[in-house]
């Protein structure tokens, strides 16, 4: 961390040309403070970096950026399926998450630095060094989501439906809108209400916006068009100057709408929303990577830089990849698919470097065709005019001065907002110039709207974009602190497309870049009418109340040409030609039909078989707005076609269902069921599970390791206990008989033959006897067997001595008593009222609901969810988890009274911890540590059988377990912090335990005090007649469940389990009587006398 510290330190020296007062300082270095705080304790951790890979997986994906981070993690949901995520860069860091930093990312370590070539003859970027531009692309995990400005703008369903009418089916609007959907969560409640359809055109594709997205604007979830619960947390910037209202009553004043220009319709003016979460940067590597980097079947490979997809020259399969790591190069193979999602420059450069790209190009360096396909051309991007400027009067703009203070450092730190929140630009709005379709919902011209100039922050704007120093000097360094703000308008649809091409056959030397921007002349004259919609804005009554007024200081290039000619314009245009970066369409995708496709509507490359592209670069033509969102649709569309062609339906279900078939069946007595009411806390449940990287599954199928909605043993909305299931149904069998009311005290043993012929019990004050021709089983459970078994003379030798009890086989009964053991009260709060309250179900609707329908909140026994998780103590395989959690969407404070009674909890502890929660909305987590290391005993307290036995459980005694335990509540920590629980304002209740206080929140030795004070058990005691060979000096019990050295005398409950088993204790001990019950029969009756039976 001190070397973050360093770095960051270093950067704020840095950022302007003069030295930097220690107050700025003051800011910065608080803000790095916080990120390295941030990188320790954020719940959702940073990824490992696998070090060594293996030989093979089954899917490699290269490049961890805007699509290869939803691929990566989309595609390793198939736990069956192993995934390779390879990235040149490494890992974010402190800087990058900071929205109003995200210039400082660009030229740096993260940023691949991409220049375009000089231009030819159409002249651009004349007033940068070289006449070259800046083309920052993201060398990190996240890619350019880590550099961007972080909006979040999907294009107009006219893109897509062009692409689906030109033959991508599959991707028109209607059929990828639930791929936006699929990865959002909305935080604008009134979007998310509206409904949406299901294939490239724009309603194809934003589906796949969708699957992505993870939208906190909670305005925005009550339409079609958005939708809450996916990975990418979108929402507008929680700060803004009051210029942004300005902007948005400009655009009504020039006639458009106040809109969502994500929704139904584009064209209109908007608030930006942005992929934003708590105050900072969502990048898809925090969205898609950090909740999954547990996954065993995930491995991320930083610094690994990808140089050639490996193809078979005869076969034409690619079936691998060379990458550099360290100075070193490495191969690795892939069983099923290459995928390169490298971005618009990087995977066309890795696909001609292959063989794949044009013909004459690659023999012009000696590189063998594979496939001739027009790889890297038709390149296009957004761009306009840079350093469009207008000054205001009113002190209400976004400087540097105004806001580099220790009271918004303050702010942004304590509250998630303020001023640091803002990635600058705050609002955005698509216009239709004179050459925009005639119906106007095709917009051609998009703002980006920022309440500040270049003169805010020149040093940083001069080194991101190569502005040349004697341009900044002449035209921008004279508005010193003056208030600004600006428009960049960019052409959406330039008819000008470039190219990429190989300047080299070594992978370590960048592409030739050329955009060819302005060649063809109505993306200058579009520009220049989208200038003109500016400088009305800037009249309208909105702007004119601050005295806004064009800035009119023209570039050094243009002095000859008069202000608001079009030649003014154009050479403007030419001179400070900006681009935000968003270069597509160099794999373009199109069908067989198509000469200039380079992949398929399924995104196969053509003539290579197992490769395929998932990127930006794929778009037949760019879409009409910011291009972030729509290459994650791309990549969440990409990934499920690659799930639909590698898993036939079959296999899916199998997938999906946990081979249910095998592990569960119908027409046994006991009814299993989930409860069949649940609050919505429940769902809330399984999806933070998904993000913290388990899958939802049945974990009493093929695996266990997952969350799932509890299933209990429940028929009809009630308890169906072992009576109801086994004994109702069998009670008239004359040949069984149930006395109740009948405690036994004793196993009557022959002392010489050493066999077992009857018991002693008492009932109704009376001790009687009776005698058993065959057996006597005992199924008193793991305190009472023992019990009973040590009264009978069976049991430890010394101990029974003791006691004056005749010992008939010494044996170590009573030892190795195990228990599930956890934390009690684990309690966290949320601001919804959804939980369960008894204040809230207890009602007449509520029990005629039950009465009537035999559904409700009755039916539910409090329990809806379960989970098993591992933690660093578990075994690496994954398929073993050490903590088990019990869900509830209550906690003490719902039925306080009775829950002090069944737990004997101290009135002094609940009054001082829970009451104060009085009705407060609660869910809360029982963290149970499935396999204990410490154990206890059960031992005689007299000869009486009505004195209950000395129970010590022993609990903690082995140090592991307290461990185990406190990784299992920080990972409900992490859960809590989910989008998914994020969206109720979800957080960690505090009140210390009294015994506690001295502790701070968190830390190892408050969780281990509070673990001591409400250590809670679920009564899961097993083990006290251990099962075992003859060979094992600790059994009670043989593998047939038979007493060892006691004729016809079995114990068939809990008690016989060697080890306690990983989870709720019921089930396995009804197998344990099914089996025991099997054996028994099997031991009694001839082959013949079974069959008949």
């Amino acid at each position: 961390m001190s070397n973050l510290l360093g770095n960051f330190v270093g950067l704020a020296f840095n950022v302007g040309s003069n030295p930097v007062a220690v107050a700025s300082l003051v800011p910065l270095v608080a803000a790095g403070l916080t990120f390295i705080r941030y990188w320790n304790y954020d719940p959702e951790t940073h990824p490992s970096n696998v070090e060594n890979v293996f030989k093979e997986y089954d899917f490699i994906v290269v490049g961890a950026g805007s699509a290869g981070a939803v691929v990566a993690s989309r595609l390793s949901e198939i736990s069956n399926w192993t995934v390779l995520l390879l990235e040149a860069g490494g890992d974010e860091n402190e800087i990058s998450d900071i929205p109003s930093m995200c210039g400082y990312t660009q030229m740096s370590e993260m940023d691949w630095m991409y220049q375009t070539s000089p231009p030819g003859d159409s002249p651009y970027c004349l007033a940068m060094i070289g006449d070259r531009c800046n083309w920052p692309r993201g060398k990190v995990l996240g890619g350019s989501s880590v550099l961007n400005a972080m909006i979040y703008a999907r294009g107009n369903r006219y893109d897509y439906d062009k692409w689906a009418a030109d033959g991508n089916t599959g991707w028109s609007y209607e059929e990828v809108l639930p791929y936006f959907l699929k990865s959002e969560d909305n935080r604008n409640p009134y979007l998310t209400k509206t409904r949406y359809h299901n294939g490239w055109s724009y309603e194809e594709v934003l589906p796949y916006f969708l699957k992505s997205e993870d939208n906190r604007n909670p305005y925005l979830t009550k339409t079609r068009y958005h939708k809450e619960g996916g990975f990418l947390t979108v929402q507008e910037s929680p700060w803004r100057t009051p210029l942004a209202v300005a902007f948005l009553q400009a655009g009504q004043q020039l006639g458009y709408e106040v809109r969502d220009c994500n929704g139904e319709k584009q064209t209109g003016f908007m608030i930006a929303q942005g992929t934003i979460r708590r105050g900072t940067r969502c990048s898809t590597a925090k969205a898609f990577l950090r909740p999954v980097r547990n996954r065993r079947n995930l491995h991320i490979a930083m610094y690994a830089q990808t140089t050639k997809v490996l193809i078979n020259d005869h076969s034409k399969r690619a079936y691998g990849v060379k990458f550099v790591r360290n100075g070193k190069e490495q191969m690795v193979r892939a069983r099923r698919e290459v995928v390169l999602s490298a971005g618009a420059i990087g995977s066309p450069q890795i696909l001609m470097l292959s063989g794949v790209g044009p013909k004459d190009h690659l023999e012009s360096f000696g590189i063998k065709v594979l496939s001739d396909l027009k790889v890297g051309h038709n390149l296009q991007d957004h761009v306009g005019l840079g350093g469009y400027t207008f000054i205001i009067d009113d002190p209400i703009s976004f400087t540097r001065k105004r806001y580099q203070s220790v009271s918004v450092v303050m702010e942004y730190l304590l509250k998630e907002s303020g001023p640091l929140t803002s990635p600058g630009i705050e609002g955005l709005a698509f216009v239709n110039t004179k050459y925009a379709p005639e119906h106007g919902e095709w917009p051609d011209v998009q703002y980006h709207f920022a309440a500040s100039s270049i003169n805010a922050d020149g040093d940083n704007i001069k080194k991101i974009t190569g502005l040349r120093d004697s341009v900044y000097n002449t035209v921008y360094k004279p508005l010193g602190d003056s208030e600004t703000w600006s428009l960049l308008p960019l052409l959406l649809r330039p008819k000008s497309t470039g190219w990429i091409r190989l300047r080299s056959k070594n992978p370590f030397i960048y592409p030739d870049i050329n955009p060819n921007y302005f060649t063809h002349r109505e993306d200058i004259l579009t520009l220049i009418e989208g200038i003109r919609i500016g400088l009305n804005m800037s009249d309208t009554p909105a702007f004119r109340r601050f005295n806004s007024r064009p800035y009119k200081m023209p570039f050094p290039g243009c002095r000859q040409y008069e202000f608001d000619t079009d030649e003014y314009w154009e050479c403007s245009i030419r001179q400070f030609t900006f681009t935000i970066y968003h270069p597509t369409s160099t794999n373009k995708m199109g069908p067989s039909t198509d000469p200039d496709a380079v992949v398929d509507p399924r995104l196969r490359v053509y003539g290579i078989k197992n490769l395929r592209v998932i990127d930006a670069s794929i778009m037949p033509t760019i879409v009409s707005g910011n291009t972030n969102a729509p290459t994650i649709m791309i990549g969440e569309k990409g990934a499920d076609m690659i799930k639909e062609d590698w898993l036939s339906l079959r296999k899916m279900l199998a997938i999906l269902d946990g081979h249910t078939k095998k592990y569960h069946k119908e027409g046994g007595f006991l009814t299993v069921q989930e409860s069949p009411w649940r609050t919505p806390l429940a769902v809330a449940f399984l999806q933070a599970g998904q993000q913290l990287g388990y899958e939802v599954r049945d974990c009493n199928g093929e695996k266990q390791t997952g969350f799932m909605i509890a299933q209990g043993t429940i028929r009809r909305g009630t308890r169906c206990s072992t009576a109801k299931a086994f004994l109702r149904p069998v009670r008239n069998r004359r040949n069984l008989h149930i006395a109740m009311y009948a405690q036994t005290t004793k196993v009557l043993i022959n002392d010489h033959s050493k066999r077992a012929y009857g018991v002693k019990f008492v009932r109704n004050g009376k001790e009687q006897m009776v005698r058993a021709r065959r057996e006597v089983v005992l199924s008193a459970g793991a305190i009472g067997s023992p019990q009973i078994l040590m009264l009978s003379g069976v049991g430890p030798k010394d101990h029974l001595e003791s006691f004056g009890i005749k010992v008939l086989s010494d044996l170590k009964v009573g030892h190795n008593l195990q228990d599930h053991v956890g934390l009690g009260g684990y309690t966290f709060i949320i601001d919804d009222p959804i939980s369960f309250t008894r204040k809230r179900y207890q009602s007449v609707s509520v029990v005629m609901e039950y009465l009537l329908k035999e559904s409700g909140p009755l039916t539910s026994p409090g329990i809806e969810g379960l989970a098993f998780v591992n933690t660093k103590y578990a075994p690496e395989h994954g398929e073993w988890p050490d903590v088990q959690y019990h869900f509830a969407a209550s906690s003490i404070n719902a039925d306080g009274d009775n829950i002090k009674k069944i737990t004997g909890l101290r009135d002094s502890v609940y009054n001082t911890v829970y009451k104060p929660l009085g009705d407060s909305e609660t869910w809360s987590l029982l963290p149970l540590l499935l396999r204990p290391k410490s154990t206890g005993w059960i031992r005689l307290r007299s000869k009486n059988p009505f004195i209950y036995p000395d129970i010590n459980p022993n609990y903690f005694t082995h140090r592991e377990d307290i461990l185990t335990l406190i990784e299992g509540i920080r990972i409900g920590l992490n859960m809590s912090d989910t989008p998914a629980f994020r969206r109720f304002n979800s957080r960690p209740y505090k009140m210390p335990f009294p015994g506690c206080r001295q502790y701070e929140f968190d830390t190892d030795e408050y969780w281990e005090c509070s673990i001591r004070q409400f250590t809670f058990t679920i009564y899961h005691p097993t083990s006290t007649n251990k099962m075992g060979p003859s060979t094992d000096p600790d059994a009670v019990v043989d593998p047939r469940l038979r007493v060892y050295g006691i004729k016809n005398l079995r114990v068939i409950d809990a008690s016989i389990m060697p080890t306690i088993v990983s989870g709720n204790t019921n089930a396995p001990t009804i197998m344990i009587g099914e089996k025991g019950a099997d054996m028994i029969k099997e031991d009694w009756l001839s082959l013949r006398k079974m069959l008949k039976v």
